[in-house]
């Protein structure tokens, strides 16, 4: 799973935002839009992987995901002079004393933007 946090890709529209992992699953998603939102059942009944949907909270993008005993929530966050992404990730069970968080920085200078 952390491989998938080797490189990220990022698509946002004027109702949307999308972050996909190095694998091509969707890691986050928010739209505006609610037909846009991704069911969390299969035609089966299971539980597929799905994204965890996504709401702004000022200028951060916060992605909630809820399994069995775990919440984990990702907040994607460019840094004040927008030349780097962070990622914090908080991840809560009631197993643990307390969350465990860590933190992904990614330089946004060597982005490869599409068509250049």
């Amino acid at each position: 799973m952390m491989r998938d946090f080797s490189h990220l890709t990022i698509e946002q529209t004027a109702a949307s935002a999308k972050v996909t992992g190095s694998s091509g699953r969707v890691l986050a998603l928010y739209s505006s839009d609610s037909q846009d939102q991704t069911s969390t059942k299969a035609s089966s009944g299971k539980q597929r992987n799905v994204p965890a949907m996504a709401q702004w909270q000022g200028n951060q993008l916060v992605a909630v995901e809820q399994m069995r005993d775990d919440t984990t929530t990702r907040t994607y966050e460019l840094s004040p002079n927008g030349h780097r992404l962070y990622l914090t990730t908080k991840i809560e069970n009631k197993r643990f004393k307390q969350p465990f968080t860590y933190r992904f920085v990614y330089d946004v200078d060597q982005v490869k933007l599409p068509g250049k």
